[in-house]
């Protein structure tokens, strides 16, 4: 149907919000509300493996009223702005179609979120993506027919009609790339975003590619489309070298191209199983052309499809010491990293890690710092998730940290009252000194010293904590002793910080 077709009448303009939210924060449905395109599916509860020792999660907004009721808590501000933004005429209008309204974009997305198991509090990421166009490369090099580590079983529904019965056990890299893009698609398809590209390496010529538009259909038309687009693409067989520094180079020159005088955002992701072509030497350029990009503009993600961890090390040293980068390999790797260094209580699920496929490079103080070191704070939790936390649940999740207490344990209070733990000097510290430590790394070739760099980091907290108490317990000047509780002291002036 022509776009000059599509135009919204005043009638159809509107909108009637599906959800409330009263002045407390709390969320409620709005018994005026009618949908102009009837009820969505209701999708299965989420399944928890872990064990009752995790926080809890909502992944709907039903779940996220019945959860706010028992326990007096508000919805989060960041929450509550999404939630509003979704439902707005604004918003409704980017999609350039009839029959929608927020109630349904909402509900929509909800359902999606719950059938993944992704913390409702994340769709506060997507409403960042309005009008942001998306280039997708995907590594169509020979090894990427060999096996990376998704399961056959955990294919999404679109992949499982379309490979059949296997009596294969894993996926194909090349596999696994496509079933990324289906999942990501079908979250997409609920944020009027600007054009999504789908390309292979280019070469000695532009490679193939195809161009996702969802201008003048609705969401669920947006899918259907895409996902026939995207599944054409991939009936072909990978072959050939990997030329990642030439290809990313031409992405950034072709969105700088695209986007002339104007802001508009291109976020780049990089589909790959292994080392360029021209190994270290060609990484140390990688990451100079990362270091020297328009960064919040060109923001960049490294989605590693290989079963060999050691594949793409390098991708995780690079996106420590560039600004708006992430390295998200598969699934059950990065699991076992943020099991690893947030604790057992930090409910980890695949749908959290679709997410930070498509936003942690937007994100680097919450989801592309799952894998890090320190503990969020509180609030950033809850923004997360999507629901207030009492504070023994916060305590919880702090003494089951593996490194909240032993390297962060002084710090309480203020990840306890601060909305970002990057405000807290100690993670600052910690920060900056893994940061030199990687790029100098990375100068040297060297992919297998993180562990080392970190333990490094983590001494320089601890060893300039003693020095702050011991300059603050200072007899001769009759300053107190320091309390262990507020890191740097609250009067500041005797306190000696390493940044």
């Amino acid at each position: 149907m022509p776009i000059e077709d599509q135009t919204l009448t005043s009638e159809d303009s509107k909108q009637i919000p599906r959800y409330i939210i009263d002045s407390s924060g709390h969320i409620q449905k709005n018994p005026n509300y009618q949908s102009k395109s009837g009820p969505m599916p209701s999708a299965p509860p989420p399944y928890n493996p872990y064990g009752a020792k995790q926080l809890t999660t909502v992944s709907s907004i039903e779940d996220q009223i019945a959860i706010s009721e028992t326990t007096q808590l508000g919805a989060p501000l960041q929450f509550q702005t999404a939630l509003n933004t979704f439902q707005s005429q604004p918003y409704v209008d980017a999609f350039e179609t009839k029959n929608l309204d927020g109630g349904t974009l909402v509900d929509g997305l909800s359902n999606v979120f719950q059938r993944n198991e992704i913390p409702i509090g994340l769709i506060s990421k997507l409403t960042e993506f309005k009008g942001a166009n998306f280039h997708y490369k995907v590594d169509d090099s020979g090894s990427m027919t060999y096996d990376s580590d998704l399961l056959i079983t955990d294919f999404c529904d679109y992949m499982k009609k379309k490979v059949g019965y296997t009596s294969k056990l894993y996926a194909s890299r090349w596999q696994d790339a496509e079933d990324r893009l289906h999942k990501s698609i079908e979250l997409l398809a609920y944020v009027p975003t600007g054009t999504i590209i789908v390309s292979v390496f280019d070469r000695d010529y532009p490679g193939r590619r195809i161009t996702l538009s969802r201008r003048g259909i609705t969401p669920e038309e947006f899918i259907v489309q895409a996902h026939n687009m995207i599944s054409d693409f991939f009936n072909v067989q990978p072959s050939g070298d990997t030329p990642i520094y030439t290809n990313i180079k031409n992405m950034f020159d072709e969105a700088d191209r695209t986007r002339g005088s104007s802001d508009r955002k291109t976020n780049h992701s990089l589909l790959t199983d292994g080392e360029p072509n021209g190994g270290p030497a060609e990484i140390r350029r990688i990451k100079d052309l990362l270091l020297s990009r328009n960064a919040s503009l060109n923001p960049f993600t490294f989605l590693g499809c290989s079963n060999r961890r050691q594949d793409y090390a390098w991708m995780h040293e690079i996106e420590e010491v560039a600004p708006f980068i992430a390295a998200v390999p598969d699934f059950r790797d990065e699991q076992m990293e943020v099991y690893k260094d947030q604790g057992p209580a930090f409910p980890y699920s695949r749908g959290m890690w679709l997410l930070c496929c498509l936003a942690a490079a937007i994100n680097p103080n919450d989801l592309d710092a799952l894998d890090q070191h320190w503990p969020f704070s509180k609030i950033t939790l809850e923004n997360l998730f999507g629901r207030g936390l009492t504070e023994s649940e916060y305590l919880s999740y702090f003494d089951n940290h593996p490194n909240a207490r032993r390297v962060f344990g002084p710090d309480y209070n203020l990840f306890l009252k601060l909305s970002d733990s990057t405000a807290i000097p100690s993670v600052r510290l910690f920060q900056n000194t893994l940061k030199a430590r990687l790029s100098r790394d990375i100068d040297d070739g060297d992919d297998d010293s993180e562990d080392r760099d970190v333990a490094i980091a983590e001494q320089a907290v601890l060893q300039s904590r003693r020095s702050s108490a011991a300059m603050w317990n200072n007899s001769s000047t009759g300053t107190r002793a320091y309390d262990g509780y507020q890191y740097p002291p609250p009067d500041n002036s005797a306190c000696c910080i390493i940044l």
